[in-house]
């Protein structure tokens, strides 16, 4: 029997790896599927300042027929660098662990196979058509930043 073989992937588009990600502090569950893939996961302390680069969402896709009891999401949008105040709270993920690609793949807007995409903002969302037009609550901050916060060791 023919089968196709879909062990190798070719590569569509690339983004740069960030210093770290920020999630809003009302987002636990995504912190926790961090967790649950071994992602150290920090809470930032104070409030702060600083400069982030945030996914703005021009158009999503649902599929018109479910994957394992989920119909993916496909973004599409640009980016944009921006100065904002993080809150206390914020989730806090630096890439500089062993598991960066993982939670580079987990948490990139346009990953074909990450958070959006298997629908875990849709607790934040009246659907992917409230989200056009808005910034996504996962930013990245591109350069290291001395954000003052403490590791989460479960939620």
């Amino acid at each position: 029997m023919r089968m196709t073989d879909y062990g190798v992937f070719i590569v569509k588009e690339t983004a740069p790896v960030p210093a770290m990600y920020v999630v809003d502090g009302d987002l636990n569950h995504i912190a926790k599927n961090l967790l649950q893939h071994g992602i150290v996961v920090e809470r930032l302390n104070e409030t702060s300042s600083v400069g982030v680069s945030e996914f703005v969402v021009s158009a999503a896709r649902r599929s018109d027929t479910p994957f394992q009891g989920h119909r993916e999401l496909t973004l599409e949008g640009t980016w944009r660098d921006r100065d904002i105040t993080l809150t206390a709270g914020t989730f806090v993920v630096r890439t500089n662990q062993p598991l960066v690609r993982v939670l580079f793949y987990l948490l990139e807007p346009r990953s074909d196979d990450g958070l959006v995409n298997w629908n875990l903002l849709d607790s934040h969302s009246e659907g992917p058509e409230s989200l056009v037009g808005k910034p996504l609550p996962i930013r990245k901050i591109m350069k290291p930043a001395p954000l003052a916060a403490t590791i989460v060791r479960d939620l």
